[in-house]
């Protein structure tokens, strides 16, 4: 670990209000933004003003049994 390291505060905010549905969290004094939401919700996530802005995106699933990460 860091000697130097500082510590950050990290704000979730569950969209609707349960940690397993879709959830929105942001860094304190850093201008990036996270969405996260089910497969399930992804009409829904994508119709959200969060999914216009620039960025990359994260897809998690797995393949032939082994968890598999898509990066775009």
């Amino acid at each position: 670990m860091n000697a130097n390291a500082e510590g950050r505060s990290l704000e979730l905010y569950f969209i609707e209000g349960r940690p397993d549905g879709m959830l929105t969290a942001e860094v304190f004094n850093w201008t990036g933004h996270v969405l996260m939401t089910p497969r399930t919700r992804i009409g829904a996530a994508l119709a959200r003003k969060e999914a216009g802005y620039t960025g990359v995106y994260v897809l998690l699933g797995d393949n032939d049994g082994q968890p598999t990460a898509y990066i775009g």
